[in-house]
């Protein structure tokens, strides 16, 4: 998930970091959004971690999460991916 916490430039040159488009996606409020930027300034703090919490207690599930990860407008197929394949593994040792 340290992905979603790397900036990616837009067309334009603007900086935007993967917890920004899928929080959108889902349709975090942009001061929601804009409380998370906070993450970065606490020790070992991740705004991804802090989203995922939210959207868990929104009953938001892993497959919403693929979904949106593979959603154009997000366009993060690599870390849905990473998902699976970690899902895939955790399910060997079941």
């Amino acid at each position: 998930m340290k992905t979603m916490d790397v900036p990616r430039r837009r067309r334009g040159g603007e900086r935007r970091y993967g917890w920004q488009k899928v929080g959108a996606a889902f349709k975090i409020s942009k001061d929601d959004l804009a409380y998370l930027n906070i993450e970065y300034k606490r020790d070992k703090g991740s705004p991804t971690s802090t989203l995922l919490s939210i959207l868990g207690t929104k009953g938001k599930t892993v497959s919403d999460l693929v979904n949106v990860l593979r959603s154009p407008k997000v366009n993060l197929p690599n870390v849905a991916s990473q998902i699976g394949r970690y899902i895939k593994e955790a399910n060997k040792f079941q």
